[in-house]
């Protein structure tokens, strides 16, 4: 496969954001086990090179992909879905309509500062990433236990250490 191509395909009007981000991963994967996509490409910068951009490019994509799907929410540098330019995780919301069983209008009552089209954006955010979601949920939620329950002393050791009035 040629450069030419790749322009061919990538430009096309009729190429969905979807099938690019498949062909590039597919052109990057056979190039980074040592295919030939091209000719030309045996110096080492060269191949790193392009292995940036490959990556770039289907980054850039997906977040495309991403504000096209989900309009009201962006995807932060670290890959953390936000509600626009507030300070809410699309995870919290989520969490609450997960946990507590919350409507799209209970979360919108409970965060006034909200517009119904970004509730319901992180709420279709969430269905469509259910899986993977509820996991970080389970997972954050088995780290606040533990901390929980660690104490660093025991109710003796806080008594001991009490200064004694009059002292």
């Amino acid at each position: 496969m040629h450069v030419q191509d790749i322009h061919k395909f990538y430009l096309n009007p009729h190429t969905s954001a979807h099938k690019v981000v498949s062909f590039l991963r597919k052109f990057w994967t056979a190039f980074a086990v040592g295919g030939t996509p091209g000719s030309g490409y045996a110096e080492k910068s060269r191949h790193d090179i392009i292995q940036g951009k490959a990556r770039r490019a289907i980054k850039d994509l997906e977040n495309m992909s991403t504000a096209a799907k989900y309009p009201h929410l962006t995807i932060g540098k670290d890959g953390t879905p936000r509600i626009g330019q507030t300070r809410y995780k699309v995870i919290h919301l989520a969490t609450e309509h997960f946990q507590h069983g919350w409507t799209a209008e209970e979360l919108l009552r409970q965060h006034p500062d909200l517009r119904p089209e970004e509730v319901y954006s992180a709420l279709t955010y969430f269905y469509d990433h259910r899986d993977a979601m509820v996991a970080e949920m389970k997972a954050s939620m088995t780290v606040a236990e533990d901390a929980g329950w660690a104490q660093p002393f025991s109710r003796e050791e806080l008594l001991r250490r009490k200064p004694v009035e009059g002292s």
